[in-house]
């Protein structure tokens, strides 16, 4: 991930109560809140559109749970069924999971449009 976005994210975590030996555990949960969603094109289409403007000149290392680390395998077959293509998945729904957390954004822009024709508006 680019340097200045993990000097973010060790700014969020500090700011969270954790400290610097809390990076796992933060890691560990915002991973979770952002895959333990019923929207599955969100998440696909979160990492897709991450991919394409992160860099890659800093690592991060930390001690999944087997909770993320089951997320994770079950979001890695559905982000390579989604986009075949794709290479380090793993790492790029790892990053789209802390750029989501850290800006706190609304991604519904980048979600697959809604169909509404079944919709029923009562007026």
């Amino acid at each position: 991930m680019p340097v200045a976005l993990e000097c973010k994210m060790q700014e969020t975590i500090s700011a969270s109560g954790l400290g610097p030996r809390g990076k796992s555990k933060w890691l560990c949960r915002e991973i979770e809140r952002f895959l333990l969603t019923d929207r599955e094109g969100f998440v696909v289409d979160a990492v897709s559109f991450f991919e394409d403007i992160t860099s890659h000149n800093k690592s991060i290392c930390f001690r999944p749970t087997t909770i993320v680390q089951d997320l994770l395998s079950t979001w890695f077959i559905r982000v390579r069924k989604a986009r075949p293509e794709m290479e380090g998945v793993k790492s790029k729904i790892i990053r789209a999971a802390v750029m989501n957390s850290i800006f706190d954004e609304d991604l519904t822009p980048f979600l697959p449009p809604i169909d509404i024709s079944d919709v029923f508006m009562a007026i």
